[in-house]
């Protein structure tokens, strides 16, 4: 009994399995089914559609270009300080390196002779005041001739006039600074004799520095008397121009020198190594394309220019460049689209699609 239950569930199960499969294959068979389309070739899309690029808006531009050259400052002028008088040096409170300002002590002398001399001058003068005093109460009195008394006032003046050199000259003895500068050499010690005449110390004017750069000949057309420069240093820039360019070149480099006067901030010392910015060109409205539009075959300078669904090729001859653009004097049109990106097997005529917006150029690129 067992048993045949058993026969009788196995047929069960292989007949519902048999009319599953047939069941599958039937819908298989009369239901239609959509299939997978064929992969289309590149070439075949290309064909239809054209090919992919992306284009740059031709605007015109403001063109500033620059050349760069490196420069060392210095002090367009050194004063040099010297004593006038024969003193023993008593006191040199500066050093080199040293920013010294105006009216600031500089050297110290021996004040000893001067000071008796001031104080003898002086002794003079009250003499001579009292002498005054006395013949002018005999003129008065009638006991002494007026010319006596003119004696006596010419005497007094002159004595007056002749304090004003003995002060000037003890005010010596202290040498100042007369302008802002740096000590660059200093030739004085406490306890020697500064002669009169002999250079104590260097000042470089911190109130009139120039930079000294040099320039390629073929710059020489380009940088002159007049022309803006910029000096960079540490990331800080400073006005300046072109003072004069000499018109031999170094014998040893070629190169020629041109002094650039600054402007504004006075941060810089003497000696400092600087970049050196000459702006060479300078106009309003440029037109110009970035280096990636631009293609060269067999000496020829071309780019492609796109039009409605079409990309065609267009000669012309390059100008000046910088900042990853290239100048176009002539044969393009603001506006106009030239192609940047997916020159790749294009060809005059070629049909193309935009694949992006098109780039636009940045309005305050120098």
């Amino acid at each position: 009994m067992k048993r045949a239950t058993e026969r009788r569930l196995q047929k069960g199960f292989w007949s519902l399995l048999f009319l599953a499969v047939a069941c599958l294959v039937t819908y298989r068979v009369v239901v239609p089914h959509d299939r997978e389309a064929p992969a289309r070739s590149a070439a075949a899309l290309r064909a239809e559609k054209g090919l992919p690029v992306r284009t740059w808006s031709v605007e015109a531009l403001p063109w500033r270009r620059w050349k760069s050259a490196y420069g060392k400052v210095r002090a367009a002028t050194v004063q040099e300080i010297s004593s006038f008088l024969r003193e023993v040096i008593v006191h040199v409170p500066v050093d080199v390196g040293e920013e010294v300002r105006p009216g600031e002590i500089l050297v110290e002398l021996s004040r000893q002779t001067q000071s008796a001399a001031l104080k003898a001058r002086l002794a003079e003068i009250g003499e001579a005041e009292r002498d005054y005093r006395r013949r002018k109460a005999l003129v008065e009195a009638g006991g002494m001739a007026g010319k006596e008394l003119d004696t006596a006032s010419v005497l007094l003046e002159t004595l007056r006039s002749s304090l004003a050199e003995v002060r000037s000259t003890l005010e010596r003895t202290r040498v100042r600074a007369q302008r802002r500068a740096v000590v660059v050499m200093r030739d004085a010690e406490v306890g020697e004799v500064a002669e009169g005449g002999r250079i104590l110390l260097r000042l470089a004017d911190l109130e009139s520095l120039e930079v000294e750069a040099l320039i390629a000949p073929g710059d020489l057309f380009a940088v002159g008397s007049g022309t803006r420069a910029e000096i960079i240093v540490d990331g800080r820039t400073v006005e300046g121009s072109v003072k004069r360019v000499d018109p031999e070149a170094d014998e040893a480099t070629g190169l020629y020198r041109a002094v650039v006067s600054l402007e504004g901030e006075r941060f810089l010392r003497p000696g400092t190594y600087v970049e050196v910015r000459f702006l060479v060109d300078d106009r309003p409205d440029v037109v110009a394309v970035p280096y990636e539009a631009i293609r060269r075959e067999s000496g020829r300078t071309y780019l492609f220019v796109v039009s409605g669904d079409r990309a065609f090729r267009r000669d012309f001859q390059a100008g000046s460049a910088q900042e990853g653009l290239v100048e176009i004097p002539a044969g393009l049109d603001v506006g106009e689209a030239v192609v940047v990106e997916g020159m790749d097997g294009l060809y005059d005529g070629a049909r193309v699609w935009l694949d992006g917006d098109n780039e636009k150029p940045e309005s305050d690129r120098e």
